[in-house]
């Protein structure tokens, strides 16, 4: 008997429905019905709860489910590399302050270091917690701290002394905001017509050429459309080619999986 099968003889026996056991768990009853169909299965957090819902011991729980006991070992595989990389992040971050404030006496370039590590741990936590559509989480996990990341950068910056411009709200916001918003778009366009890999980064492409002519505009490199084609092979180049060639790939694979 596999775990999904166990769960469901367990709940009949207690006379409990899915609803009673998903709201104990705080999670939909959909789950539960995937678990005991074995469409899916639970974490081990999860299945240690239910365990103590179900009153059974968890040896009686996975007895005979190999396929449980895989996923399971490999879970606590990947929660000891995060746990790992977690402590190490905490380690950089402790000793990047501590050399910081032994050479200049104040905290300067290691707060660029430490948001970044900050900033990049939030989306790999993000990645490593969520349970559906990870990579639009965990992009919008980078959205919502881009603009905070640039304002610690710009803090450091200037009260070092390193530079004194303000160009944060100048430049670094409205640029931010114009990428995020191509990226965005291209996202939207790739789940509404459900396209594959290669042609969301062909879109990708394409639209960064859009998005460099804006770029060099508000920042003054380009004055009209005939100045982006004098720095078309230094700045748009790269971006048709990366364009092009995952556009007749995304094609390409298109008519394989049909």
């Amino acid at each position: 008997m596999n775990i999904g099968e166990q769960l469901k003889s367990r709940r009949k026996e207690l006379e409990m429905t899915q609803e009673e056991v998903a709201k104990q768990l705080f999670i939909s009853r959909q789950a539960i019905s995937n678990w005991e169909t074995g469409k899916s299965y639970p974490d081990i957090e999860n299945i240690i709860i239910l365990s103590d819902i179900y009153e059974i011991s968890l040896d009686n729980l996975l007895k005979g489910d190999k396929k449980v006991m895989i996923e399971l070992k490999k879970k606590t595989v990947y929660q000891y590399v995060n746990l790992t990389l977690v402590i190490l992040t905490i380690i950089s971050i402790g000793i990047c302050l501590l050399v910081d404030l032994l050479i200049t006496d104040h905290l300067s370039w290691s707060l660029i270091v430490t948001s970044s590590l900050i900033y990049a741990a939030a989306i790999g936590v993000t990645l490593y917690k969520s349970r559906g559509s990870k990579l639009i989480k965990a992009f919008s996990t980078a959205s919502l701290l881009l603009i905070p990341l640039l304002a610690s950068i710009q803090y450091s910056l200037y009260f070092s002394q390193i530079n004194q411009t303000k160009w944060l709200m100048n430049l670094g916001i409205p640029l931010a905001l114009l990428w995020l918003i191509i990226i965005w778009l291209v996202i939207a366009v790739t789940y509404i017509f459900k396209l594959n890999l290669f042609l969301f980064f062909s879109l990708l492409g394409f639209a960064s050429i859009f998005g460099s002519y804006l770029t060099g505009l508000f920042t003054g490199l380009y004055t009209n459309i005939n100045d982006y084609f004098d720095y078309f092979f230094s700045n748009g180049l790269a971006s048709l080619s990366v364009g092009l060639i995952c556009l007749v790939m995304g094609v390409n694979y298109s008519k394989r999986v049909r």
